[in-house]
């Protein structure tokens, strides 16, 4: 687990110095807890950053995020948006208007959203063809 963090921890970029750039400030709720983690990223890095940051906390975050077995939701405004990994981690925190600040939520996806996926032993997600 310590290595898979370290991957993760090593792309991530630089925190950047408050007065330096443009700065964005990410709060990320992580569940139904009331627990948080910050952390500030020039408003020009992506979204991947974010997950990568996650990731150093946790290597098992991205892997259940991009099996969509969990979400991130943009919770800075109502009601709240679930960003679609597949386009939005490749974009910046600019374009995704999250600047100067932003609040995410980390969750569970609902059960039933996960029942149109299986998940082979290679890890690979696929649809039944099958109903």
């Amino acid at each position: 687990e310590a290595a898979k963090r370290q991957v993760y921890s090593e792309r991530l970029p630089a925190v950047p110095k408050e007065s330096q750039g443009t700065n964005t400030t990410l709060r990320i709720k992580l569940g139904n807890q009331d627990r948080y983690v910050t952390r500030r990223f020039r408003t020009d890095n992506t979204l991947q950053a974010a997950i990568d940051f996650l990731g150093s906390m946790s290597s098992l975050v991205p892997g259940k995020l991009y099996a969509k077995e969990w979400k991130l939701v943009n919770t800075t405004t109502f009601p709240g948006r679930i960003i679609d990994l597949e386009t939005d981690r490749q974009r910046t925190f600019y374009a995704l208007e999250m600047w100067p600040s932003a609040e995410l939520t980390l969750e569970p996806m609902p059960i039933e959203a996960q029942k149109d996926m299986l998940r082979t032993d290679s890890g690979v997600v696929v649809k039944p063809y099958y109903e």
